[in-house]
């Protein structure tokens, strides 16, 4: 399956979409949104674990895509000048191993043009809500 990712954040609100393509075609959308004030690299790492739990519900193997480059950089490898990330990769590192194989890949904005619909849906009733 393929899973697609986003956020969007202001101030006060981050909004977390995620895309799942299941191998048979089959599409489910999600999002959420969080009160508080986020990085947009803490929103797109929630956007992310949320996609991951999502999917797995749903299969053994994923192939992860973000079009926050820095985030997957960040979770692909460690990162000696930024420690503070470290316990994050941990965490989506841990709920990538639940899957039998997996890849987390950058993708253009252009590719991820649901997922990101669905972050600024997020962001808005969040918006309302605060």
């Amino acid at each position: 399956m393929k899973v697609y990712t986003d956020a969007a954040r202001d101030d006060e609100v981050a909004g977390m979409g995620w895309v799942i393509v299941l191998d048979d075609g089959e599409t489910i959308e999600g999002n959420r949104y969080m009160l508080g004030d986020y990085t947009s690299m803490e929103a797109e790492y929630f956007a992310l674990l949320d996609g991951l739990r999502y999917a797995r519900r749903h299969g053994s193997e994923v192939e992860v895509f973000c079009d926050c480059e820095p985030l997957v950089e960040k979770m692909r490898v460690p990162d000696a000048y930024s420690n503070d990330w470290y316990d994050r990769r941990r965490g989506c590192h841990r709920l990538l191993r639940k899957f039998d194989s997996w890849e987390l890949e950058w993708t253009p904005r252009s590719s991820n043009s649901n997922a990101d619909r669905l972050a600024y849906e997020a962001l808005e009733a969040g918006r309302q809500e605060s």
